[in-house]
């Protein structure tokens, strides 16, 4: 798979187990390591708090 500059994100995280929940939020902190932009579209001011860097 090629490797994007940005990603667009629309409540991934709405419905999953906690441990899909996780793996999510493991896969999107990695893409941004690696120097992806990822802009997360959500009603949750709680969840941009916790995942913004």
């Amino acid at each position: 798979m090629n490797r994007s500059e940005a990603i667009y994100l629309d409540e991934p995280r709405a419905g999953p187990d906690p441990r899909t929940r996780d793996e999510v939020r493991a896969a999107v902190r990695d893409l941004v390591d690696d120097g992806t932009t990822v802009l997360l579209i959500t009603a949750g001011w709680w969840r941009r708090a916790r995942l913004r860097n």
